[in-house]
């Protein structure tokens, strides 16, 4: 995210690793991502293929990139003492800018400008609204039409039950959705052991529901 902002775009299509907290299982063909990787991917309208296990080729350009920060930062870095992530970060900055508009020795511009002219246009425009983190995780709707997330029960439309629903979870909200569609939406709760319930129509509109105050 903190990237995208940096860039003031995202791109088309992002190549991580097979890292654990994104990817939750690696397949050379299409590996199945991490429910909140993938949120995050539709908030900016991003497409998530990992690089194929074993193959740095498929990510040369971030490997190329890991090199150039090690030369050029990382290596003017250490040997200074610096006593803040924020002393750290502003360091960093510096260095990073620096490079970006060295000119290049064979060519003619810089890194910053050569992205500006042919990267950037590329970038789609970023949302109003930064992604807010959201923990996702898939549930099931018990016969008392609940769902149970870190020990508190959360109701859903009583026509689900049984069915498998995908949760979402934020800071401020505890959201469930049924092929796509939000069925359900709760203030998160810490009360362990207890329900928080709603109210719905007896009909299968499942738009149709008011939380219990």
């Amino acid at each position: 995210m903190r990237i995208f902002g940096f860039l003031n775009g995202a791109p088309e299509i992002v190549a991580p690793d097979n890292l654990r907290s994104g990817v939750s299982k690696a397949n050379r063909y299409e590996s199945d991502i991490n429910t909140t990787y993938q949120d995050f991917a539709a908030h900016y309208g991003v497409a998530i293929i990992p690089a194929r296990v074993r193959c740095p080729k498929d990510k040369a350009k971030a490997e190329g990139g890991v090199l150039i920060v090690e030369r050029w930062i990382l290596a003017v870095l250490c040997n200074r003492t610096l006593f803040s992530q924020l002393e750290l970060n502003q360091a960093i900055s510096k260095l990073l800018e620096r490079h970006n508009t060295r000119p290049f020795r064979k060519l003619p511009g810089c890194r910053q400008e050569m992205f500006a002219s042919l990267h950037q246009p590329a970038h789609s425009a970023l949302p109003a609204i930064p992604y807010t983190y959201a923990r996702g995780e898939k549930v099931r709707v018990h016969i008392d039409y609940h769902v149970e997330i870190e020990g508190h029960d959360y109701s859903v439309p009583y026509q689900l039950v049984k069915n498998q629903l995908d949760a979402r979870m934020t800071g401020l909200t505890f959201e469930c959705f049924y092929k796509s569609k939000r069925v359900s939406s709760h203030l998160p709760s810490i009360n362990k052991g207890r329900h928080t319930s709603m109210r719905c129509s007896a009909t299968i509109n499942l738009t149709g529901c008011r939380q219990l105050s």
